[in-house]
């Protein structure tokens, strides 16, 4: 029998007792970069992104036309390494024909995975930032909600 006392149950009551916080949404994601113009054109180039004027030295942020997340260019210092622990994800919904279109551009995917009823495929920006295309979201295949094993796990 286990008592009030009993750590399990003094977090359960704690858990229930805290307030849900409101969603927020993410407003964009920072890549601090050494050649703005360069990444800048990249993500111009191969997904439509908009560059937003703006009178700061060192910052660039582009826009989708449909809204969404911007990625704010900020000039990295010379000391600071290129590309992070982190990855920006691209939704859409024909990756083969998207794949295609982006090689005739120049950009070049990795293999395209599959797991859990949809499809991703990786690249890198110039600035050395991982990148994806996914159709998560889109794919009409249902998700089979598993527990996830180490083996089910897609390292990239």
């Amino acid at each position: 029998m286990s008592s009030s006392r009993d750590p399990r149950n003094i977090f359960l009551r704690e858990t229930l007792r805290m307030k849900k916080p409101k969603p927020v949404p993410i407003q964009r994601i920072i890549l601090y970069v050494k050649n703005i113009p360069k990444v800048a054109d990249f993500y111009q180039r191969h997904f439509a992104l908009q560059p937003q004027p703006s009178g700061l030295r060192g910052w660039l942020e582009l826009d989708g036309v449909e809204g969404g997340c911007s990625i704010a260019l900020h000039q990295a210092a010379k000391s600071q390494k290129s590309g992070a622990a982190m990855k920006i994800v691209f939704f859409v919904s024909d990756l083969p024909a998207f794949i295609h279109e982006c090689a005739r551009n120049g950009l070049v995917f990795g293999p395209v995975h599959e797991a859990r009823g949809y499809e991703f495929a990786n690249a890198k920006d110039p600035a050395g930032n991982s990148i994806s295309i996914s159709n998560r979201g889109f794919s009409r295949k249902p998700a089979i909600a598993q527990p996830e094993s180490s083996s089910d796990k897609i390292k990239s």
